[in-house]
């Protein structure tokens, strides 16, 4: 009995240790930003995404 329960423990520990927090959080361009809170934004507005746009925070668009 006290095998089992040994056995038990250890193998709660090592589920934990598969587990990376930061996995998802990636930044492909180096930015800071992870690509997660960036994809497919349109930071000014006018309907292109910023990965497409030449200027993407440009203040006088129009």
């Amino acid at each position: 009995m006290k095998h089992f329960i040994l056995l038990l423990a250890v193998a709660t520990l090592a589920v934990g240790c598969g587990h990376d927090r930061h996995r998802h959080n990636r930044d492909r361009d180096h930015n800071g930003i992870p690509d997660r809170y960036e994809r497919n934004r349109d930071s000014d507005g006018d309907g292109v995404p910023d990965r497409y746009d030449r200027r993407p925070v440009d203040p006088r668009r129009y």
